[in-house]
């Protein structure tokens, strides 16, 4: 085994932005233009945007041939992919070209997965969170034989591909709940309801925006110790910025209601609201299970006022199907056997995942 550095085994260069005042550049472009939010998978086979031949040649960025090893050096360290086409980059995203006919392409991705905390720890200090092209080329990685690279992506492929494949299950999963709400209900979008339509305050019980207090306070108010807060999604502990304190006693839907509007969930009892979410607490008559459901094929996005932000009032008025309640709870039960399916998935993947993690820890150290 021999320890070179990326330069001598690889061209590295930065990409580039074309100037976004010049649209020229941008519409109608056939050039795929990579961003760090496209580097998601092992392969980069398409781009959210693309630019034209003029942005290419009225800028720094480069076109990278199929197979180079894209990097990201700006912001958001140490994500890898590989080119699956053509293609241009920003300048937070490094191609590394490989020059030397001992290396396999695919060995080295997963080695620069591994090294993905070491580049970070790199990082730190440096303006900006990032690291220069100089300290891409300078670092080093040990290189073993081409049979040896071959033995060790195999295992790594096969990895992978099992962890795609309990992936791409989940994914079905959902898509197959998506599919029985369209066969029971109809789709809002097409014209094509089943059931009567109501606003979704007639099935509410209590309906307000984080940052108030529920009209009936069947919530429980402590503060004897932090408890949970919820905002978008994430979690976080403690309420010290939050001159309310109190817990919603009841199982509610909450719907991210600014920046990115329509994350919806369903919450158990004893949840914190926080002011950029709705919390939803649907009356006895409705099935929880089926209101999240339904609320997830509204185009909440387009209900909001203005900076992006749903308000209460217009939530109130957004209309939704509702059928009969046995409809409601037959559906319900179809979701919850699909849950479970997808709870033992998940178990699987979380242990691929660890796998993964102790076969780079083994394999690159």
């Amino acid at each position: 085994m021999i320890k070179v550095k990326l330069s001598d085994i690889c061209e590295i260069q930065a990409g580039g932005t074309p100037s976004r005042n010049i649209t020229e550049y941008w519409t109608g472009g056939e050039i795929p233009w990579v961003k760090i939010g496209d580097l998601k998978e092992k392969y980069v086979s398409h781009t959210q945007e693309s630019i034209t031949d003029d942005g290419l040649q009225n800028s720094s960025a480069k076109l990278f041939p199929k197979g180079t090893i894209l990097y990201s050096i700006f912001a958001t360290l140490g994500e890898v992919a590989i080119l699956n086409i053509d293609a241009a980059t920003n300048q937070a995203i490094a191609g590394l070209i490989i020059k030397d006919n001992n290396l396999n392409a695919d060995f080295l991705y997963y080695y620069l997965i591994s090294k993905k905390k070491k580049v970070n720890e790199m990082g730190r200090g440096v303006a900006q969170n990032n690291i220069n092209l100089k300290m891409l080329r300078d670092f080093e990685i040990e290189l073993p034989s081409l049979s040896q690279q071959k033995n060790t992506v195999d295992k790594f492929n096969h990895l992978l591909n099992l962890i795609q494949k309990r992936k791409n299950q989940l994914e079905k999963l959902d898509l197959l709940a998506k599919a029985k709400f369209y066969e029971m209900f109809g789709c809002a979008k097409n014209g094509n309801v089943k059931g009567k339509l109501v606003p979704i305050e007639t099935v509410a019980k209590e309906l307000f925006a984080g940052g108030d207090k529920p009209s009936d306070f069947s919530a429980i108010q402590t503060a004897e110790y932090p408890y949970p807060v919820f905002s978008n999604g994430e979690r976080d502990n403690g309420l010290l910025c939050f001159s309310r304190t109190y817990r919603v006693g009841e199982k509610a839907i909450t719907i991210s209601a600014r920046g990115t509007i329509g994350f919806i969930t369903i919450r158990d009892p004893f949840f914190t609201p926080v002011v950029r979410l709705i919390t939803f607490i649907p009356n006895d008559n409705t099935n929880i299970v089926y209101l999240k459901h339904c609320f997830m094929q509204l185009e909440l996005s387009q209900t909001g006022t203005s900076q992006g932000q749903l308000t209460v009032p217009d939530f109130k008025k957004a209309i939704i199907p509702l059928p009969p309640i046995e409809l409601q709870n037959e559906f319900a039960h179809f979701v919850e056997q699909a849950e479970k399916i997808k709870s033992k998935i998940k178990q699987s993947l979380e242990k691929l995942e660890l796998l993964k993690q102790s076969l780079l820890q083994k394999y690159f150290g």
